[in-house]
């Protein structure tokens, strides 16, 4: 229940993807959320990127800040916790609830690879595993691929956050990172995906690879009971 609250709200308010107006590629991903925060915190309306004007907040007021992938994670597990930005209307800023990655001292929230080494290096709020180089099986491979995860399907449980690794379309290394929102209640296969990729969606595993089948899974992530008990303090 928590995971499902978790990704709703940011999918029902279609929270935009970081990457500037009509460009193709992920090379300046990250640099609209800088430029947001810096309006929200002044009340615009607006802001304004490279000529090209962006809304600050909603229709309703609520605020749209600019998610990556892994934004769009910890803002999940954030908000779920009461940790927000302030609608429109009142004092603006950031509300703190029962959890904030920042006070646990996070130095970058934008990179997959930054929150791997963050989760690896706070044993008391994640347990982390990256898979083994034999368990990275290309969803090219789409028949060894989904046996893996029914055989493995044990490893994963709603909330766990997985990251995939490998070339797109570009011929470079991407990195993504993808909520588990739930699983099969018979087959305990991870089913029920979000992820933020234009905006924050719910997505299976064929609706997300697909896209650039040379990637694999590349790390596993568990948040531990400090963490859901955060989330409880926080009224999720």
């Amino acid at each position: 229940l928590i995971t499902e609250r978790m990704t709703q709200i940011l999918a029902a308010e279609a929270v935009p993807f970081d990457r500037p107006k009509d460009e193709k590629t992920a090379e300046r991903d990250g640099q609209l959320r800088p430029v947001w925060r810096f309006a929200y915190l002044r009340g615009q309306p607006f802001f304004s990127h490279e000529e090209v004007s962006y809304p600050v907040f909603d229709p309703r007021g609520r605020p749209l800040p600019p998610q990556m992938c892994v934004d769009f994670v910890l803002d999940s597990f954030e908000r779920a916790s009461g940790t927000w930005f302030s609608p429109r209307g009142g004092e603006l800023g950031r509300t703190v609830g029962g959890l904030d990655f920042d006070q646990h001292g996070i130095k970058n929230r934008r990179s997959v690879l930054a929150f791997e080494t963050f989760a690896s290096e706070h044993p008391e709020l994640f347990e982390h595993q990256r898979l083994k180089p034999e368990e990275r099986v290309p969803f090219g491979e789409r028949q060894r691929f989904f046996r893996f995860l029914l055989d493995q399907a044990d490893r994963f449980k709603p909330g766990d956050v997985v990251a995939i690794q490998g070339k797109k379309a570009d011929g470079l290394i991407h990195q993504h990172a993808i909520l588990i929102e739930d699983t099969d209640p018979l087959t305990g296969f991870p089913d029920a995906l979000a992820d933020q990729m234009k905006r924050p969606r719910r997505r299976t595993w064929e609706g997300i690879m697909a896209e650039a089948p040379l990637r694999s899974l590349l790390f596993h992530v568990r948040p531990k009971p400090a963490v859901l008990d955060a989330l409880a303090a926080g009224g999720a």
